[in-house]
């Protein structure tokens, strides 16, 4: 059996009921110096009615970002009116942070709120400004990707756009056994994901006193970082069906280069990708 809880502020959580895994690989530390690479990419939150969400977007340009659909609110039409929603830019690329209205968002139309299949949505920012900044998006992951960088990112004042140091796992392990055993949909689209057992500490005063899932992914190309994919859910067995109580959990990160098709169409431009770019 299946359930959804309520993760942080806006995504949710998916437990299953499995067998505990006792052994799974550890992650391997990089010799580069990653937290600098970090402080040059654009990085963005989701704010909700003036309130920080766990939701990082995976930005795509100055002015459109990926977003999980299960951060949207579905009582109603996400894009209504009923909630305010606005993104929050750190200041990578340009070193300037910014605060916009989303304008626009566009779910996928076969987003599945039961299985999160197609767990994805288009938001469009500050759409009235000429496009300042490219964010190109990683693929051909068999072929060129190094590693897999999974990054938490944490507003520490709302109000003053100020930051806190990401938080970030650089490795290239995976075990698809237990993530296989845990999600349905991974297991029968593992090559549309990315998977990791592991989890970010927040600082004291952000969303969660526990560990949380990493919010972006990213890879090493030619020496370079690039953006890859972003957080979907979590599936987690054991402790009291809560993250901070768990006896294994696996999260799950849908691959931004399954979408740059879908990206282009609800933009209407071109949509930049690494090592090929022919949209």
């Amino acid at each position: 059996m299946q359930r959804i809880i309520p993760f942080l502020l806006s995504t949710l959580v998916t437990v299953n009921v499995v067998a505990a895994v006792d052994v799974y690989k550890k992650p391997f530390t990089f010799k580069r110096d990653i937290s600098s690479e970090l402080a040059s990419v654009k990085g963005g939150l989701l704010v909700k009615n003036d309130k920080q969400t766990s939701c990082e977007l995976g930005l795509i340009d100055s002015s459109a970002g990926y977003v999980s659909a299960n951060c949207l609110d579905f009582n109603s039409d996400p894009s209504n009116g009923v909630t305010k929603y606005e993104v929050i830019l750190d200041s990578g690329i340009d070193g300037k942070t910014a605060r916009h209205n989303v304008d626009s968002i566009y779910v996928h139309p076969q987003y599945n709120q039961e299985t999160l299949a197609n767990n994805i949505a288009i938001v469009q920012f500050d759409t009235k400004s000429e496009i300042s900044w490219l964010n190109p998006i990683g693929v051909v992951r068999e072929l060129f990707w190094e590693d897999l960088i999974y990054v938490r990112r944490s507003l520490k004042n709302l109000d003053t756009l100020e930051w806190n140091t990401p938080e970030y796992l650089s490795t290239t392990d995976s075990d698809d056994t237990l993530c296989n055993s845990m999600s349905l949909v991974y297991s029968h689209n593992s090559y549309d994901y990315a998977c990791t057992h592991h989890t970010a500490s927040m600082p004291a005063s952000s969303l969660s006193d526990c560990d949380v899932p990493y919010g972006t992914v990213y890879t090493h190309m030619d020496g370079k970082l690039y953006f890859v994919g972003f957080y979907s859910h979590t599936t987690a067995s054991g402790g009291e069906r809560q993250l901070c109580s768990h006896t294994d959990i696996s999260s799950y990160y849908t691959l931004a280069s399954d979408f740059v098709f879908f990206a282009a169409s609800q933009t209407a431009r071109k949509i930049d990708f690494y090592p090929a770019n022919n949209t």
